[in-house]
C-alpha cells in the first residue's frame, strides 16, 4: 500500500503506527479510535504490513469487512480468519479440520481413563470458545500472533466476550499482540479502555489543511475555495468523509445542502437528476426502509417490506446500485458507505410505522427470531407486544442451549412496566425444574400465563414433563391431549409457526408411543411448515436439525441412521452459531446409537466419545449423560474393545454407578440394569446375571401400563438368560406371549425375523451355548444392516434421547 506522509503526519497516524512498533513489550494490546471514515482501516492496513514483514510474527486479521461469512452469527471475524487461514476455498462456517477423536486419542476401554485426557483451558471460556483457541492455536503454530481486529464496536456479542476474555486472561494473552479499532462518535466502546494497553486517537483536518489533502489526494481536481469551506464544513475533517463527499458532490455541484445530514441530501440530488419522479420515489422509500433493516440488508426482507411487484424491486435496487449508493450479491444488498446508512437510519429511526412494518415481515419470513421482532416491536411503541417477545427469546434460547438467560436492565424494567415480570420468572423457574428432570416439581409448579404464546410455554413444558417422567401409555396420552388443542389450531400454526413446529414435533414422539397412525398426517404438516421458511428461518431449520436427530420414532432405523447423522454434519458445520453444543451432543448420542445398531462400531465409538468431550467443557445432565455412556460402552463391547473378564467388570461397574445416580429415573434405570445384566453374561457370570434380570423382570410386572419396548427386551432376557443359568428351560409359550408385542413398530421386520428363528432353534433344540465364541448370535437370515444387533438371543438396548 503506498504511504501518503504528508497525510499520515497531519492525522497523527505516523505517531501512532511508531509507538506500537516501537513497543517492546513481549505481549500489548492498542486500540485505534476514530469516527467512522477516519484513518482506522488505513492504519491497521500500514501495521498489518509492517507486521507481516517480520520474522517470527504471524498476523491474524478478524475483520468483518470484505467477508463472505454473515457477520451478524457468532464470532464472525474470527471464523472470517480462520477461513482465510486455513485456505478453505468454500466457506464453512466451522469446518473443524480434524474431529475431536483425532485431536484427542482414544484411548479406548471405559470411560473412566479418557476423562485424563483433556487439554487444560483456564475456566473462563466455554467450550465453543475452546473450540475456537484449538483452532487458532493449530493456525499460529510456534509464531508469535499479531491480532489485527478491526471495527470492533460491530462484531457480534459472542465475539467480544471472547476478545475480553483474551485481552484479560493472563494464560491465553502471553506474547501476544493485540490491535483494535473501534468507532467512536457517540458510542459507548464494548470494550473498557482499561483492558488495553495504550489508546489512541486519530486526528481530524484541520479547515486550514483542505488545499493542502485536497491536493495531495485528488491531482487532478480543482474545487473553489466555495467547495473546499463546504465539503470541510459536511465532514467535520473526517478524512474519509472528505474523499467521499469531494467524489459525489464534484466540480459542478451548487446550492445549499443541510449538514445535519451529511450525505441525505446529496444523495436526494444525485436520484432526482438521474430518475424521473416515480422512480425517484421508489429509490428514496428503499432506501428509507433498507436503512431501517441495517448497513447489510437480507434481499428477501426488504423486498416483503416494500411490497414492490418484482420488476419494480428489480428496477429500483439497479437504480440505487447504478448511483453507487447500494452493492449487491445473491442474498444482500450492502450501503457502499456507512456515513450514507447512518445518515439515511437517522432520518427514518422514529418512524413508528416503518417499524411496525419491519416487526410483522420479520414475523412473517424469520418467526423464530424473537429478539429481533421485539427490538423493532418496541420502536413502533409497541411496549407490551415487545415485551412478550422478549420473553419468548429468552425461553427460547434457554430451550435450544440450556443456558439460563440474562435480561439486561431496560428490558427487567419493561417486563415490570407491563405486568408480565412474574410470568417472566415462572416460565423460567418451569423451565429450570424440567431441565434438571425433577419432573414431579414441574408439575406441581404449573401457573396459568393469559397470553396465548406464553400459555402455549407452559402446556409445552407440561407435555415435556409428562412424556420425560414416565414410561406408561397413559401419560402418554395425558401429554398429547397438552398439546391436542395447540397442535389442531391452525390459526395458532399461521401466528406462531415456530411454536406450533416444537408442539408437533413433541406430539409426534407421543403418537408413536402409543401406536396412533395418525402421526403420518402430523409429519406432513410439519414438512409444509418447514418448507414455507427453510429458507428464510435459521430457528427453523434448527428444529427441523433436531428432529432429524431424535427420529427413530419416526423410520425404520436403516433411514434414521441418515439423518441423524445428516444432523451431526449440520450441527458440526455449524457449530460457532451456537452458545451450546447441547444439539450437537444430542445428535452425536442418537446417530452413535444408530451405529451401533447397524453393526458399524468404530463410528458408533467416535460419534460418542466426542460427545464424551462436551461434557467435560459443559454440565449436560446425568438424565442425558446415562444414554451415552451407556451407548459407549455396548459400542465398545460389540466392537471388541473390551473383551477381558476385567474389562467386561470394569464396564459393569461404570453402569452399576450410573444406576446409582439415576435412582429416580425408572426409564433409564430399567435399560441400564438389562445392559448390566447381559454384559455379566459376556463376562461368564451368568448366575448374577440371573439374579438381576429375574428381579427386573419382577419389577417390570407392577408396571400395568408400560410400554411395550420395555416389556419385549425385559422378557425376552428373562427368559433366555434363567435358560443360561441353569434355572429353567426355555418357555416357549411365555416367548409367544412376549413376542406378540410391537417393541419398535417401524423394524418389525427384524422382530418378526428375530422370533420366527428363535421359535425354529428351540423346536429343533439348537440353544445358545456360552462356551462358544458366537453363542449370542443368530445367524441367519440377516433382513438389513440392523440384523447385527437385533440378531441375537440376549438384546442389549441403545438409549436415545427423543424429547427435550
Amino acid at each position: 500500500m503506498e504511504r501518503n506522509c504528508s497525510i499520515e503526519d497531519i492525522l497523527g497516524q505516523s505517531a501512532i503506527f511508531n509507538t506500537i512498533t516501537e513497543d517492546d513489550n513481549i505481549s500489548a494490546s492498542y486500540l485505534i479510535e476514530a469516527p467512522s471514515g477516519g484513518g482506522k482501516h488505513y492504519l491497521s492496513e500500514k501495521l498489518k504490513e509492517y507486521y507481516s514483514n517480520q520474522s517470527g510474527i504471524k498476523v491474524l486479521n478478524c475483520c468483518i469487512d470484505n467477508s463472505k461469512i454473515d457477520f451478524t452469527c457468532d464470532f464472525a471475524p474470527f471464523m472470517a480468519m480462520l477461513t482465510q487461514e486455513e485456505n478453505v476455498a468454500k466457506v464453512n462456517r466451522i469446518n473443524i479440520s480434524k474431529s475431536f477423536v483425532e485431536l484427542i486419542p482414544h484411548v479406548g476401554k471405559c470411560i473412566s481413563q479418557l476423562m485424563s485426557q483433556k487439554k487444560v483451558y483456564p475456566a473462563i471460556f466455554n467450550s465453543t470458545e475452546v473450540e475456537l483457541l484449538t483452532r487458532i492455536d493449530r493456525t499460529i503454530g510456534v509464531k508469535k500472533p499479531v491480532f489485527i481486529c478491526e471495527e470492533i464496536d460491530r462484531w457480534d456479542k459472542a465475539s467480544i466476550r471472547f476478545l475480553q476474555k483474551l485481552l484479560t486472561s493472563p494464560f491465553h494473552a502471553k506474547n501476544r499482540i493485540f490491535i483494535c479499532t473501534s468507532t467512536n462518535k457517540n458510542l459507548k466502546l464494548p470494550v473498557e479502555h482499561t483492558n488495553f494497553s495504550r489508546c489512541f486517537e486519530i486526528g481530524i483536518i484541520t479547515e486550514q489543511n483542505m488545499v493542502h489533502v485536497m491536493k495531495n489526494l485528488f491531482h487532478s481536481v480543482d474545487l473553489s475555495p466555495d467547495l473546499l469551506q463546504k465539503i470541510y464544513h459536511l465532514s467535520g475533517g473526517n478524512i474519509g468523509i472528505i474523499c467521499q463527499l469531494a467524489d459525489l458532490i464534484g466540480e459542478n455541484e451548487s446550492g445549499l445542502v443541510n449538514m445535519s445530514r451529511v450525505y441525505h441530501d446529496v444523495i436526494l440530488q444525485k436520484l432526482r437528476e438521474n430518475l424521473n419522479p416515480l422512480r425517484y420515489e421508489r429509490a428514496v422509500e428503499m432506501l428509507d426502509k433498507a436503512s431501517l433493516i441495517g448497513e447489510r440488508v437480507y434481499r428477501k426482507l426488504l423486498v416483503h417490506f416494500l411490497q414492490f411487484e418484482p420488476a419494480t424491486f428489480t428496477e429500483s435496487v439497479d437504480d440505487v446500485v447504478t448511483q453507487n449508493i447500494l452493492t449487491q450479491d445473491v442474498e444482500f444488498l450492502t450501503f457502499t458507505y456507512r456515513s450514507v446508512w447512518q445518515s439515511f437510519y437517522e432520518e427514518n429511526m422514529k418512524n413508528k410505522k416503518f417499524h411496525y412494518e419491519l416487526a410483522n415481515c420479520i414475523r412473517e419470513l424469520m418467526p423464530s427470531n424473537y429478539a429481533y421482532i421485539a427490538d423493532e416491536l418496541l420502536q413502533a411503541g409497541e411496549d407490551r407486544n415487545a415485551a412478550i417477545y422478549y420473553i419468548l427469546a429468552a425461553l427460547n434460547d434457554y430451550h435450544t442451549y440450556r443456558a439460563m438467560p440474562t435480561l439486561p436492565d431496560k428490558q427487567i424494567k419493561l417486563l415490570e412496566r407491563c405486568g408480565l415480570i412474574i410470568d417472566y420468572k415462572q416460565l423460567i423457574n418451569l423451565y429450570s425444574s424440567v431441565f434438571a428432570e425433577n419432573y414431579v416439581a414441574t408439575k406441581q409448579a404449573i401457573c396459568r400465563c393469559k397470553d396465548q404464546q406464553l400459555a402455549f410455554e407452559v402446556d409445552y413444558i407440561k407435555a415435556v414433563s409428562q412424556i420425560n417422567g414416565s414410561i406408561l401409555q397413559s401419560v402418554y396420552a395425558e401429554s398429547l391431549v397438552t398439546l391436542q388443542s395447540w397442535v389442531e389450531d391452525d390459526n395458532f400454526r399461521l401466528q406462531s409457526p415456530y411454536q406450533w413446529m416444537r408442539a408437533a414435533l413433541l406430539a409426534v414422539s407421543a403418537q408413536y408411543e402409543l401406536h396412533d397412525r395418525s402421526m403420518t398426517n402430523l409429519i406432513k404438516k410439519i414438512e409444509q411448515t418447514r418448507r414455507k421458511y427453510a429458507r428464510t428461518d435459521r430457528g427453523i431449520e434448527l428444529l427441523q436439525y433436531d428432529f432429524l436427530s431424535k427420529c427413530n420414532y419416526c423410520y425404520t432405523v436403516d433411514t434414521a441412521y441418515l439423518y441423524t447423522k445428516e444432523a451431526v454434519h449440520f450441527f458440526k458445520e455449524n457449530l460457532l452459531q451456537f452458545p451450546s453444543k447441547y444439539p450437537y451432543y444430542i445428535a452425536l448420542i442418537n446417530c452413535g446409537a444408530n451405529s451401533i445398531v447397524i453393526g458399524k462400531y468404530k463410528e458408533a465409538i467416535d460419534f460418542l466419545t466426542e460427545a464424551l468431550m462436551i461434557t467435560e467443557q459443559e454440565f449436560i445432565s446425568h438424565g442425558i449423560e446415562d444414554s451415552l455412556i451407556n451407548n459407549l460402552l455396548i459400542a465398545e463391547l460389540l466392537g471388541g474393545q473390551i473383551q477381558t473378564t476385567e474389562e467386561i467388570q470394569l464396564a459393569i461397574e461404570q453402569m452399576g454407578h450410573l444406576i446409582e445416580v439415576m435412582s429416580e429415573d425408572i426409564i433409564s434405570q430399567i435399560l441400564l440394569k438389562n445392559n448390566q445384566a447381559i454384559m455379566m453374561c459376556y463376562k461368564g457370570d451368568v448366575g448374577t446375571a440371573a439374579e438381576k434380570i429375574c428381579k427386573l423382570y419382577s419389577e417390570i410386572q407392577y408396571i400395568d401400563d408400560v410400554d411395550d419396548y420395555y416389556t419385549y427386551i425385559v422378557g425376552n432376557n428373562y427368559h433366555i438368560i434363567k435358560y443360561l443359568a441353569g434355572l429353567s428351560p426355555i418357555d416357549c409359550d411365555s416367548l409367544k406371549k412376549i413376542f406378540q408385542l410391537h417393541p419398535l413398530d417401524h423394524d418389525h421386520k427384524y422382530f418378526t425375523a428375530r422370533q420366527q428363528l428363535i421359535l425354529e432353534y428351540i423346536e429343533n433344540e439348537k440353544y445358545p451355548d456360552l462356551l462358544t465364541p458366537d453363542w449370542n448370535i443368530l445367524s441367519v437370515p440377516k433382513v438389513g444392516p440392523a440384523w447385527t444387533f437385533w440378531g441375537k438371543w440376549l438384546l442389549f438396548s441403545d438409549m436415545q434421547i427423543w424429547s427435550d
